[in-house]
């Protein structure tokens, strides 16, 4: 057979072909190397372990994150961040400290308008005793109104400002039944505590050195108290010239109140989540009730706390037991049975 030289065009043909082939080889190297690099990098960190995770996430926070963005994140599990903690602090103390502003001055004004005394003529002992019982009244259902509907805006504040309008009438009218200035002594002294917690709680939060959130109350409700009952004593025996015993009955009794608003609500101020502020609000309430009248007080403590145990009761929550450290939790079973369900062993 006859060999047949190439044209010009299947020469140009070829050219081509040999650059394509050299195009695609030169681009499979390029792949080659950077999914070989790809596996050697995921072969070098071991996933799906909790040790890798952990320290991840302790160089993700340390080193990716600045320290100006670290302000929004938890200073350690399940706590809220300090910024909202101290928010909530400040505006749970604010809003106290202006309720019981508010209170104090209604009390004032109605007693020295003397409403009592021109309710008495016309109407006579009995139906002005009457009278003051019914406001105590409805003093306590704005209180029970309030702590149903105390997670709905706006129904909680205008229901806050019926019960603070109802405990201002009510404590104006008290010199009715005794001639003692006692409870105007302990709102003032209140009033200052509220107010200055407001702004130590605030001052403590924002430290670079972490304190807890116990700690924080206390060294915000205390002092304040021990300033403003000094201040009260001074006032009260220099200017106004009161009985020695009923400015130590004051001071006793303001302590004892802040004693029972801690012992009640001192978990919520710790932990300050969002959903706990009117309950602190409400708790304030029901204490102020035991200087006017101690049954107002029993029934709304015991209607607040059994509300709670319902609640609680009927959230199906599992109960957490720890024994010898070892963690186990209540699981309800069939038929009402309580299985318990051991977890392992507790960290320190």
């Amino acid at each position: 057979m006859e060999q047949t030289t190439p044209t010009r065009a299947t020469a140009r043909s070829r050219e081509r072909s040999r650059e394509r082939s050299v195009t695609f080889q030169g681009l499979e190297s390029d792949e080659s190397e950077v999914t070989e690099q790809e596996t050697a990098q995921t072969r070098s960190f071991p996933t799906h372990t909790a040790t890798s995770m952990s320290r991840f996430s302790q160089r993700f926070r340390h080193s990716v994150l600045s320290g100006r963005s670290l302000w929004r994140f938890p200073s350690t599990l399940g706590d809220m961040p300090r910024y909202m903690q101290r928010k909530f602090r400040m505006k749970t103390f604010s809003l106290m400290a202006f309720q019981l502003l508010v209170v104090l001055g209604l009390a004032v004004l109605i007693d020295f308008q003397n409403f009592w005394d021109v309710m008495r003529p016309s109407m006579g002992a009995t139906p002005s005793q009457v009278m003051f019982y019914f406001i105590g009244a409805l003093n306590f259902i704005s209180i029970m109104a309030l702590q149903t509907f105390k997670d709905r805006y706006p129904c909680n504040y205008a229901l806050l400002a019926v019960t603070t309008l109802m405990s201002g009438a009510f404590w104006g009218l008290t010199r009715g039944v005794t001639d003692f200035t006692i409870h105007f002594q302990i709102l003032a002294i209140l009033s200052f505590t509220m107010c200055s917690a407001t702004v130590v709680s605030g001052i403590l939060t924002n430290l670079e050195t972490k304190i807890s959130g116990m700690h924080i109350l206390m060294l915000s409700l205390m002092p304040a108290w021990l300033i403003a009952s000094v201040i009260n004593a001074n006032l009260s025996f220099l200017i106004f010239h009161l009985d020695p015993l009923e400015i130590a009955g004051s001071t006793g009794f303001s302590f004892v109140l802040i004693l029972i608003l801690v012992v009640d609500v001192g978990k919520l101020l710790e932990r300050c989540h969002p959903d706990d502020f009117m309950a602190v609000i409400v708790s304030m309430n029901s204490t102020l009730m035991v200087v006017v009248s101690i049954p107002f007080f029993v029934l709304t403590f015991c209607f607040l706390h059994s509300g709670e145990a319902m609640m609680h009761q009927g959230s199906g929550q599992p109960n957490e037991v720890s024994v010898s450290g070892l963690s186990a939790v209540e699981v309800p079973g069939a038929n009402g049975a309580v299985l318990p369900v051991t977890q392992g062993p507790m960290g320190p």
